[in-house]
């Protein structure tokens, strides 16, 4: 029997294979992690957008021995937390410490398109337009005033036609 747990649409774990599932566009990559990570990771997701007091985490994942401490926590949530970082995983979600208390696993997106910047393609789009729009402004002024030199032209050839032909 195979634990999925869903943490956004982009993110998901397989407890019993101790996977770590990432959708990005049309392709699912996998990170294999330790065991005891795939616990703690497990815990957070439990308790998602609330505080789980470190010595609840301890008691979840080391069943309470008294030699692990929380050197080994910290440790591990450092671990899950380069995991994080390593895999571009900043905009889906992030732990919090919460001093003297816990933890917090933070999911920041639950709707994430799979573009690493949905909004990088608008800046795109707005800066060419801005630069149509000055090179618009900038050859219609030229046009402008190409079209005054003309009429000034054809102003003067009409004065000096007129001087020479009277």
């Amino acid at each position: 029997m195979n634990t999925s747990l869903k943490i956004t649409d982009v993110v998901s774990v397989l407890q019993d294979e101790n996977l770590i599932l990432i959708r990005n566009k049309k392709e699912i990559k996998s990170i294999k992690i330790e065991p005891q990570l795939t616990q703690l990771l497990s815990e957070l997701i439990r308790f998602k957008d609330q505080v789980i007091t470190k010595q609840q985490l301890i008691d979840r994942i080391w069943n309470g021995n008294v030699f692990v401490g929380g050197n080994a926590l910290r440790k591990n949530i450092y671990k899950l937390r380069a995991l994080i970082k390593e895999h571009d995983l900043e905009e889906e979600l992030s732990i919090m410490t919460i001093p003297k208390k816990g933890y917090k696993l933070m999911i920041l997106t639950s709707n994430k398109t799979f573009f690493k910047s949905p909004r990088k393609w608008m800046v795109y789009a707005a800066a060419s337009a801005i630069l149509l729009l000055v090179a618009l402004r900038v050859f219609s002024e030229d046009n402008v005033d190409f079209v005054k030199d003309q009429r000034m032209l054809v102003q003067e050839d009409i004065e000096v036609e007129e001087v020479l032909y009277k």
